[in-house]
């Protein structure tokens, strides 16, 4: 049925739960895995000239620092499941846009993912990457709440 599932995560303990458990369903249904985390693009506003290069090196170590761990995470439940799991950091603004694409990109027949359940004006402010994703998507989207 599934045969390539796709694992958005932001590296939290809910995004992890959600990953854990794609990882099972990926194993009992032969499926490959890829990871994918989605960092925030640096934005240089504020900043005097001299700083912006330095700002700019920092904040992209950090956000390669973000997605090493959360990505590793993910590997080491494809790991110890007996999986393999291609690992994607892609930096955008737009998470959604980005997931619902590289699903497209590679193929992937599934989405996996988890949903903080934020309501109320904490969701309008916040927004629902979750959300853009199940409205985007051409593929069933799993959410793990």
């Amino acid at each position: 049925m599934f045969q390539h599932v796709l694992l958005p995560t932001d590296g939290s303990e809910l995004g992890l739960r959600a990953a854990r458990n794609g990882v099972r369903l990926a194993k009992l249904i032969g499926a490959r895995l890829t990871a994918l985390t989605v960092t925030p693009k640096f934005r240089p506003e504020g900043l005097q000239a001299h700083a912006i290069l330095r700002a700019a090196h920092e904040a992209e170590a950090r956000s390669r620092s973000v997605a090493h761990m959360a990505l590793d995470a993910v590997a080491r439940l494809a790991r110890e499941a007996g999986l393999g799991c291609a690992l994607l950091h892609q930096v955008s603004d737009k998470p959604g846009e980005v997931i619902t694409r590289v699903a497209a990109d590679l193929r992937c027949d599934l989405i996996v993912m988890a949903s903080h359940g934020y309501g109320g004006l904490r969701a309008l402010v916040l927004g629902s990457v979750t959300g853009e994703v199940l409205a985007r998507s051409r593929v069933p989207v799993f959410v793990w709440r």
